[in-house]
């Protein structure tokens, strides 16, 4: 993500980051405790364990790829008129 699309999503991409770690560490978490709890074997956790990383990369990549939204720069004008109190 370029610093301009940051600039412009502003605080919705802190909350899709963070949403995202939630998950992940959550499910990390969940996993990891049923494992040393000896619920789940160490091929359910490996299973587990992939399963909570792809459910946090694959929306994202495909949200990237194509659901990017469109922002078109700014162009500043050149007569020296900022616009505000012109009129």
């Amino acid at each position: 993500m370029t610093p301009t699309h940051a600039r412009i999503l502003g605080s919705s991409v802190v909350l899709r980051r963070r949403g995202v770690s939630a998950g992940l560490t959550f499910g990390s978490i969940a996993a990891l405790f049923g494992l040393t709890s000896g619920i789940i074997d160490q091929d359910q956790y490996t299973v587990l364990a992939a399963a909570v990383i792809a459910s946090a990369v694959v929306p994202t990549l495909i949200a990237e790829k194509w659901f990017r939204p469109k922002v078109e720069p700014i162009e500043e004008e050149t007569n020296g008129s900022s616009g505000v109190g012109t009129g």
